[in-house]
């Protein structure tokens, strides 16, 4: 079976036709933020290294391990993120993830779980 042949939304399919800042920052630690969330038995993982300058989010990666809902929330997230305040790393909610990407109902544990690695990501913006 296709992956077009699966019930996806068009953001969905788009995020995961070409999943752009995929990957790993190369750059130092001490200019990232990073946060990880989830597990292979529960079949999703994320993570996600935020570059950090200033106040300013200036280029992000995510890495994941699970399905096209998991990959496009994954860079939709650090789309929404590059370019803004350190600040928003914190703002992004469940439901917003779901809306942007019409997630089906059982798909929602994805948006908690790229939910819990941003708090992650949040936090260590906040030690600095």
């Amino acid at each position: 079976m296709a992956i077009r042949d699966l019930e996806y939304s068009p953001t969905v399919l788009a995020y995961f036709d070409q999943p752009h800042r995929a990957g790993t920052l190369k750059v130092p630690k001490t200019q990232m933020v990073e946060g990880r969330s989830g597990t292979t038995r529960e079949g999703f993982v994320v993570q996600f290294q935020l570059q950090v300058a200033g106040q300013a989010i200036t280029d992000g990666r995510y890495r994941v391990y699970g399905c096209p809902h998991g990959i496009a929330a994954a860079a939709w997230v650090v789309d929404q993120l590059i370019g803004g305040a350190t600040r928003n790393v914190g703002q992004i909610r469940p439901q917003q993830i779901a809306e942007a990407l019409d997630l089906p109902v059982e798909k929602m544990y994805v948006a908690l779980i790229v939910e819990d690695a941003l708090k992650q990501c949040a936090a260590q913006v906040e030690e600095e």
